[in-house]
């Protein structure tokens, strides 16, 4: 998993807000379809954080950038790869 993590970073470094950025327009576009009327929950921690949400939300909501949909297209693709599509890990129980 860290491996195909580094990757993905690696991939984005040159992409405005990197991997998190990226992740966020996955998240924001996966809401659309079948999807739509799930809830989606960010925590944000800095004005930074708040500035860079919004900027994947309208970048998503204008699909005004086909550069974006490709990059979330090819980080996903990265954990394709590498096993990781789709995984989840059980959270670990509060006593």
């Amino acid at each position: 998993m860290m491996a195909a993590k580094n990757r993905a970073i690696e991939f984005c470094s040159d992409w405005e807000g990197g991997l998190p950025n990226v992740a966020l327009g996955y998240a924001l576009r996966a809401g659309e379809g079948g999807m739509k009327e799930v809830p989606r929950v960010v925590g944000l921690s800095t004005t930074k954080e708040v500035h860079e949400m919004m900027r994947a939300w309208r970048d998503v909501a204008d699909r005004a950038d086909e550069k974006r949909l490709e990059r979330e297209k090819a980080v996903k693709r990265i954990f394709e790869e590498a096993g990781y599509e789709g995984y989840s890990w059980q959270s670990p129980k509060s006593s």
